[in-house]
This record gives structure tokens, C-alpha cells and sequence, in this order.
């Protein structure tokens, strides 16, 4: 389906959870979010979405007002959790998943943290601190969104990392967790609610926690629909290169890229060089990032190519961009 605008609609009283409903049921199945070359269709997504909210429910107990850690690099597993989290009211803590092992215990006590989800490659030097803490914890792994071709090599690795990492005592597998229960309902209405907290440094070098409301992250992802411009929902794709666990690119190279359509292809960690084989390979249309980012893309001896025709959308942010780097 090919969209002079997208289907968003004005920031009320929902969720991050509803909004993202509400704006996108209107196009029916389409290629929602996609990890390498494994694609999840829209009913795809929310029923993991749905059958992982179901899992906190039910086996932690979490309720509204409640507090979980999301200490993952931008990953398919962690934008469900982001949704799952939002739909039964409970309050995203996302932790950048390169800190010091007693940074994140800081961040999980300081918010009274009901639980960790974490991704196996970061496990080794984490495990003694969620120990410590007796958190249930939720471990993910490359393989959970992997083509059958992908999966095998993913597996091999996953193998070799049972054998030399630290075992996590109270550990479910992702996999198992979104399998358990079936979808249920959840909260409505209470867009006013926190939604996440961002951790970020001051200008006393000491972090300090931002709270932000499903409202706020629906706002800026409405207004930021003025920008757009006429894509093909689901080919067309989003390259979210910006981690989540910061306000510009959970709010919009997520948040908004998914409302408005866009199927999500995710990067752990960005590097200038990948980015530019993703968008060699995928049908990329849009890109968030900061002017470094750009900047390193095209200093790349992949950059330039007929592929850089389908790029129509990138959206530039946290820093001034001059005159002559937008001409180039």
C-alpha cells in the first residue's frame, strides 16, 4: 500500500501501545520489523507483543505503576518489550547495556526493579549483579528472530555461550516466555502515565533519570508526521540505527517509524560501514541518526551506489548539520 501520508492520528488518551493499533490498522498485514533477513508481519509482532505482556502478568505479577529493566541493545525483542511493558501499565527502565555492572545495580534498586531482560552476548559480566539482586531474569538471543538460514550459525553460537558464561540462577529464555500464555487485554486510557525512564548524564557528569509519558512519546511521534513523506507501508523500511534507550530514537526512529508504517530494521550498535550494506540491501527509506552518523555513512567507500534513490526521509537531530554536508 503506498501512502501520500500516513494513517497517524492526534496523540489522546492511549497508550504507546493503543496509539500504535490505532494508527496502523487501517493497512492491514504488512512487514512490520525485521532483524537480518527475518521478517515479522504486523499480527506477527503484536502477538509477541501480546503473549510477552501476558507472561509479565502472569508469572511476575506486574501490574500497573511497576518498574521493569530493559537492558538490551536496540533489538527486536526489545521494542516488544517496550509495547508488552506499555500495555499492562508497567514502566519501561531501559539501561544502556554497556555500563558497568554496578551502574546497572544502581539503576535497578534506585527504581525498585521487578525484573531484567538482557541479551546472552552481554550476560558474562552481568550475571553476579542480577544474582545478587534475585530478579527473575529474561535472557534473549540472536536466534529468537532469525531466518531458518541464519538460525543454525546463531545456535552454534548460543551453544558455546552456555558453556563459558556465568549462569543466571532465576533465567527464562525469551522464546519460552512469548510461547506461554495467550493474548489477553490491556490497559486503556493512561496516556498520562510514565511510561519509560531514560537514564542520561548532566552537566554534573552524574546520570540522572527522564521520565517521559506514553503521551509525550505519542506527541512527538504525531508532530514528527509532518515531515513524512508518501512511502509503501511495509516495503519500505526504517533503519533504526539509534538505540532506544534514548528519547530520539525510541520516540522516533521506533516509535514514530512504526506508526507511521514503516517496517523497523534494527542495528545492535551502529557502524557506519554496516549501515550503509543495510541500506545496499534493504528497501531503506529512512533513517534517524545524529550528524556524525551521516557523516561517517558518507566518508564510507560504500556509500554511494543507485541505492542511495530509495533514501527519501532522513531526519537529522541533536546537533547543527552545515549547508555544504547537505549538499554532499
Amino acid at each position: 500500500m503506498k501512502v501520500e501520508k500516513s494513517l497517524m492520528v492526534d496523540a489522546g488518551d492511549q497508550n504507546c501501545y493503543e496509539y500504535l493499533i490505532d494508527c496502523t490498522v487501517g493497512y492491514g498485514e504488512y512487514k512490520a520489523v525485521q532483524h537480518m533477513d527475518k521478517i515479522c508481519l504486523r499480527s506477527e509482532f503484536l502477538h509477541d507483543v501480546d503473549c510477552y505482556a501476558a507472561y509479565m502478568t502472569h508469572e511476575l505479577g506486574l501490574k500497573r505503576g511497576d518498574v521493569y529493566t530493559v537492558f538490551m541493545p536496540t533489538t527486536v525483542q526489545s521494542i516488544v518489550s517496550f509495547y508488552a511493558l506499555n500495555k499492562i501499565g508497567v514502566i519501561v527502565n531501559f539501561v544502556h547495556p554497556q555500563l558497568p555492572p554496578e551502574v546497572l545495580k544502581e539503576a535497578i534498586e534506585d527504581c525498585n526493579s521487578k525484573g531484567v531482560m538482557i541479551l546472552d552476548l552481554l550476560s558474562r559480566s552481568y550475571a553476579d549483579v542480577i544474582n545478587e539482586s534475585g530478579l527473575p531474569c529474561i535472557v534473549c538471543s540472536s536466534s529468537d528472530y532469525a531466518s531458518p538460514v541464519e538460525e543454525t550459525a546463531c545456535k552454534a553460537g548460543e551453544g558455546l555461550l552456555k558453556a563459558i558464561f556465568p549462569k543466571i540462577n532465576k533465567r527464562t529464555a525469551y522464546r519460552d516466555a512469548i510461547r506461554k500464555y495467550a493474548p489477553e487485554p490491556g490497559l486503556t486510557g493512561n496516556a498520562d502515565d510514565i511510561a519509560v525512564y531514560l537514564h542520561g548524564g548532566g552537566t554534573t557528569g552524574k546520570s540522572k533519570t527522564i521520565m517521559l509519558s506514553a503521551y509525550a512519546i505519542n506527541s512527538v511521534a504525531f508532530k514528527i508526521n509532518d515531515l513524512d513523506v508518501p512511502h509503501e507501508v511495509g516495503r519500505e523500511l526504517s533503519l533504526v540505527a539509534l538505540p532506544i534507550f534514548h528519547a530520539f530514537g525510541l520516540a522516533v526512529a521506533m516509535h514514530f517509524s512504526l506508526c507511521a508504517g514503516y517496517g523497523c530494521i534494527t542495528m545492535h550498535e551502529f557502524n557506519a560501514r554496516k549501515a550503509n550494506e543495510m541500506v545496499r540491501k534493504y528497501p531503506v527509506a529512512f533513517i534517524v541518526g545524529v550528524p556524525n552518523m551521516f557523516k561517517k555513512m558518507h566518508q564510507e567507500s560504500n556509500f554511494k551506489g543507485p541505492h542511495l534513490r530509495r533514501l527519501r526521509l532522513l531526519f537529522s537531530g541533536g546537533d547543527t548539520v552545515s549547508e555544504g554536508f547537505v549538499e554532499q
